[in-house]
């Protein structure tokens, strides 16, 4: 060998603790690079969902927020700040391009998250007490999920929203104490709904369908039907035992009023049944995007 080689390089000496220190540095180097990927993958500024979550929510939705990337592949740009932080930086940017995760008492503090989120949504509510969700009767602050109504790709919002409150997904990584999450449906990426509709209804429903399906990512498959077809459908299938193929929705039958082990009238905002003629399956998977596909066309006819 080369006798200026030798000179110049020397074999390193590595002692235990050198190599204990080395290993603890690439091990931790490995975390920060999971955990920056895992809230942002290789994509452009503008495919990245771009969340705003309050600080003080961080141990509770963070782990979601993760394994809602690893689980679709869509990328979530999170930053965990103070409300008045969230608030300015919302004031600067381009408006309502932006997902919102905060405490209710957060929301009413500051006037501009009434102005540019057209999307409200409870996650759940906070409470000292370990119990479960109840909509109508529960005394802890509500935790809300605003929508920007300038988002890019909306149903990337809604995906997050649904994995969040899944039963069978999010509920099991919101484990911080003090959260009672809502009760939403069991994790599918592109839920899918039929829903049964009478003739009359087929103009009025066509763009709203189509609209509330891009919005929200959800298949909705329209069947038009006249009145008796649509019941001797559901009674056929109602004999069997393949009531999962019953449509998740009927629109415009009073006739489905007979069928009420199957099918419930729909609720309106104020928890009372609404004064069209809209029902869910109690055997639907979706009912949670039944009921807000639903809520969706009342709130088109009654405008």
């Amino acid at each position: 060998m080369n006798q200026d080689f030798k000179k110049v390089f020397k074999t390193p000496k590595y002692t235990g603790v050198t190599l204990a220190l080395l290993s603890m540095f690439v091990l931790t180097s490995m975390m920060v690079v999971w955990d920056r990927i895992s809230d942002s993958p290789n994509a452009n500024n503008s495919e990245l969902l771009e969340v705003f979550c309050e600080k003080s929510l961080q141990p509770i939705f963070r782990p979601a927020i993760q394994s809602f990337y690893q689980k679709t592949g869509i990328g979530c740009n999170v930053s965990f700040l103070t409300n008045e932080e969230i608030a300015n930086l919302l004031s600067k940017k381009d408006k309502g391009t932006a997902v919102v995760l905060l405490a209710e008492k957060g929301y009413s503090a500051q006037k501009i998250y009434q102005d540019i989120f057209d999307e409200k949504i409870v996650l759940g509510h906070l409470s000292t007490e370990e119990e479960r969700f109840n909509e109508k009767n529960f005394t802890g602050e509500s935790v809300f999920y605003l929508i920007g109504n300038e988002l890019l790709n909306p149903s990337n919002a809604f995906a997050l929203k649904r994995f969040i409150i899944s039963p069978d997904y999010g509920h099991s990584l919101l484990n911080e104490k003090g959260f009672i999450p809502k009760l939403g449906d069991n994790w599918q990426r592109t839920p899918t709904l039929l829903v049964y509709a009478t003739e009359n209804l087929r103009e009025k429903l066509a763009q709203c369908l189509k609209s509330f399906s891009n919005r929200e990512g959800i298949q909705v498959e329209l069947n038009i039907r006249s009145e008796d077809s649509i019941e001797k459908t559901v009674a056929l299938i109602a004999k069997s035992n393949a009531k999962q193929y019953l449509p998740d929705i009927v629109l415009g039958s009073s006739i489905i009023e007979n069928y009420t082990n199957l099918y419930v009238p729909s609720k309106n905002n104020r928890g009372t049944t609404s004064a069209s003629l809209s029902y869910i399956s109690n055997t639907t998977q979706c009912w949670h995007s039944a009921q807000r596909l639903v809520s969706a066309v009342e709130k088109s006819w009654a405008k």
